[in-house]
Protein backbone atom coordinates (compact mmCIF):
# COMPACT_ATOMS: atom_id res chain seq x y z
CA UNK A 1 0.00 0.00 0.00
CA UNK A 2 1.34 3.37 -1.01
CA UNK A 3 0.95 6.39 1.25
CA UNK A 4 1.39 10.00 0.41
CA UNK A 5 3.00 12.56 2.60
CA UNK A 6 0.76 15.24 4.10
CA UNK A 7 2.50 17.87 1.98
CA UNK A 8 1.47 16.09 -1.22
CA UNK A 9 -2.11 15.33 -0.21
CA UNK A 10 -4.93 16.95 -2.15
CA UNK A 11 -6.28 18.53 1.05
CA UNK A 12 -3.06 20.41 1.73
CA UNK A 13 -2.94 21.65 -1.87
CA UNK A 14 -6.44 23.05 -1.49
CA UNK A 15 -5.41 24.77 1.74
CA UNK A 16 -2.47 26.43 -0.01
CA UNK A 17 -4.47 27.80 -2.95
CA UNK A 18 -6.12 30.67 -1.04
CA UNK A 19 -2.78 31.65 0.48
CA UNK A 20 -1.18 31.72 -2.99
CA UNK A 21 -4.08 33.73 -4.37
CA UNK A 22 -3.84 36.17 -1.45
CA UNK A 23 -0.10 36.57 -2.04
CA UNK A 24 -0.61 37.17 -5.75
CA UNK A 25 -3.29 39.74 -5.00
CA UNK A 26 -1.01 41.48 -2.50
CA UNK A 27 1.89 41.53 -4.97
CA UNK A 28 -0.41 42.92 -7.68
CA UNK A 29 -1.74 45.54 -5.26
CA UNK A 30 1.76 46.62 -4.26
CA UNK A 31 2.89 46.74 -7.91
CA UNK A 32 -0.08 48.95 -8.81
CA UNK A 33 0.76 51.11 -5.80
CA UNK A 34 4.37 51.49 -6.96
CA UNK A 35 3.30 52.53 -10.45
CA UNK A 36 0.61 54.88 -9.10
CA UNK A 37 3.12 56.37 -6.66
CA UNK A 38 5.67 56.99 -9.41
CA UNK A 39 3.08 58.55 -11.72
CA UNK A 40 1.81 60.86 -8.98
CA UNK A 41 5.41 61.51 -7.88
CA UNK A 42 6.33 62.69 -11.37
CA UNK A 43 3.43 65.13 -11.35
CA UNK A 44 4.46 66.19 -7.83
CA UNK A 45 8.01 66.89 -9.08
CA UNK A 46 6.71 68.75 -12.14
CA UNK A 47 4.50 70.96 -9.95
CA UNK A 48 7.42 71.74 -7.65
CA UNK A 49 9.71 72.50 -10.58
CA UNK A 50 7.08 74.80 -12.03
CA UNK A 51 6.90 76.64 -8.70
CA UNK A 52 10.65 77.20 -8.40
CA UNK A 53 10.93 78.34 -12.03
CA UNK A 54 8.01 80.75 -11.51
CA UNK A 55 10.01 82.22 -8.61
CA UNK A 56 13.10 82.73 -10.78
CA UNK A 57 15.10 79.78 -9.45
CA UNK A 58 16.72 76.98 -11.46
CA UNK A 59 14.45 74.03 -12.30
CA UNK A 60 16.87 71.56 -10.69
CA UNK A 61 16.52 73.00 -7.16
CA UNK A 62 13.90 70.44 -5.99
CA UNK A 63 16.02 67.55 -7.31
CA UNK A 64 19.09 68.89 -5.52
CA UNK A 65 17.11 69.08 -2.29
CA UNK A 66 16.01 65.46 -2.71
CA UNK A 67 19.57 64.37 -3.54
CA UNK A 68 20.64 65.85 -0.21
CA UNK A 69 18.73 63.02 1.49
CA UNK A 70 21.47 60.67 0.26
CA UNK A 71 24.41 63.02 -0.30
CA UNK A 72 23.94 65.22 2.75
CA UNK A 73 23.00 68.87 2.92
CA UNK A 74 26.61 69.92 2.41
CA UNK A 75 26.37 68.64 -1.20
CA UNK A 76 24.04 71.48 -2.19
CA UNK A 77 26.40 74.18 -0.94
CA UNK A 78 29.44 72.39 -2.37
CA UNK A 79 27.76 72.07 -5.77
CA UNK A 80 28.08 68.29 -5.77
CA UNK A 81 24.40 67.41 -5.31
CA UNK A 82 23.21 65.35 -8.26
CA UNK A 83 19.87 66.17 -9.90
CA UNK A 84 19.84 62.68 -11.45
CA UNK A 85 20.27 61.10 -8.01
CA UNK A 86 17.50 63.36 -6.73
CA UNK A 87 15.18 62.15 -9.50
CA UNK A 88 15.97 58.50 -8.77
CA UNK A 89 15.48 58.95 -5.01
CA UNK A 90 12.21 60.80 -5.61
CA UNK A 91 10.88 58.04 -7.86
CA UNK A 92 11.91 55.35 -5.38
CA UNK A 93 10.26 57.16 -2.47
CA UNK A 94 7.16 57.86 -4.57
CA UNK A 95 6.91 54.16 -5.44
CA UNK A 96 7.42 53.07 -1.82
CA UNK A 97 4.86 55.57 -0.52
CA UNK A 98 2.42 54.47 -3.24
CA UNK A 99 2.85 50.83 -2.19
CA UNK A 100 2.05 51.71 1.41
CA UNK A 101 -1.07 53.61 0.37
CA UNK A 102 -2.16 50.74 -1.89
CA UNK A 103 -1.82 48.38 1.06
CA UNK A 104 -3.83 50.75 3.27
CA UNK A 105 -6.61 51.07 0.68
CA UNK A 106 -7.17 47.31 0.32
CA UNK A 107 -10.08 47.34 2.72
CA UNK A 108 -11.59 50.74 1.90
CA UNK A 109 -15.34 50.17 1.62
CA UNK A 110 -16.16 52.97 -0.83
CA UNK A 111 -14.36 55.00 -3.44
CA UNK A 112 -14.99 58.17 -1.42
CA UNK A 113 -13.38 56.55 1.62
CA UNK A 114 -10.36 55.60 -0.49
CA UNK A 115 -9.96 59.19 -1.74
CA UNK A 116 -10.27 60.55 1.82
CA UNK A 117 -7.68 58.05 3.04
CA UNK A 118 -5.44 59.13 0.15
CA UNK A 119 -5.82 62.79 1.13
CA UNK A 120 -5.06 62.04 4.78
CA UNK A 121 -2.10 59.91 3.76
CA UNK A 122 -0.69 62.74 1.63
CA UNK A 123 -1.03 65.15 4.55
CA UNK A 124 0.62 62.61 6.88
CA UNK A 125 3.53 62.31 4.43
CA UNK A 126 3.93 66.08 4.54
CA UNK A 127 3.99 66.10 8.34
CA UNK A 128 6.52 63.27 8.56
CA UNK A 129 8.77 64.37 5.67
CA UNK A 130 8.69 68.13 6.03
CA UNK A 131 7.72 68.91 9.60
CA UNK A 132 9.36 66.07 11.54
CA UNK A 133 12.28 64.95 9.37
CA UNK A 134 12.75 68.36 7.74
CA UNK A 135 13.06 70.10 11.07
CA UNK A 136 15.25 67.40 12.63
CA UNK A 137 17.48 66.25 9.80
CA UNK A 138 16.89 67.92 6.44
CA UNK A 139 16.72 71.67 7.01
CA UNK A 140 16.74 72.35 3.26
CA UNK A 141 13.15 71.09 3.15
CA UNK A 142 12.02 73.71 5.66
CA UNK A 143 13.16 76.43 3.24
CA UNK A 144 10.74 75.33 0.54
CA UNK A 145 7.29 76.91 0.17
CA UNK A 146 5.40 75.07 2.91
CA UNK A 147 1.79 75.84 1.88
CA UNK A 148 2.62 74.64 -1.62
CA UNK A 149 4.19 71.47 -0.21
CA UNK A 150 1.05 70.77 1.83
CA UNK A 151 -1.03 71.09 -1.35
CA UNK A 152 1.46 69.00 -3.34
CA UNK A 153 1.39 66.17 -0.79
CA UNK A 154 -2.40 66.31 -0.61
CA UNK A 155 -2.60 66.06 -4.42
CA UNK A 156 -0.11 63.16 -4.37
CA UNK A 157 -2.24 61.13 -1.96
CA UNK A 158 -5.48 61.83 -3.81
CA UNK A 159 -3.92 61.04 -7.20
CA UNK A 160 -2.49 57.74 -6.00
CA UNK A 161 -5.88 56.78 -4.54
CA UNK A 162 -7.70 57.75 -7.76
CA UNK A 163 -5.18 55.90 -9.90
CA UNK A 164 -5.61 52.78 -7.76
CA UNK A 165 -9.40 53.04 -7.96
CA UNK A 166 -9.30 53.31 -11.74
CA UNK A 167 -6.73 50.53 -12.11
CA UNK A 168 -8.16 47.86 -9.84
CA UNK A 169 -8.96 44.33 -10.89
CA UNK A 170 -12.29 43.84 -12.72
CA UNK A 171 -13.81 41.69 -9.97
CA UNK A 172 -13.07 44.42 -7.40
CA UNK A 173 -14.68 47.04 -9.64
CA UNK A 174 -17.84 45.00 -10.17
CA UNK A 175 -18.06 44.13 -6.46
CA UNK A 176 -18.26 47.83 -5.53
CA UNK A 177 -20.77 48.76 -8.25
Amino acid sequence: MMTTSPAASPDSDLARRPARADRRLLVATLARGAVAGMAAGMLFAAMTMWLVVSQGMPVKIPLLAIASIVQGQHAIGAGTASPLLGAVVHLMLSAAFGMVLAWLLRRARTDATAVLIGAGYGLALYVVNFVALGSAVFAVFTRLNQPFQVLNHLVYGVLVALFLLLWRPRQARSARS
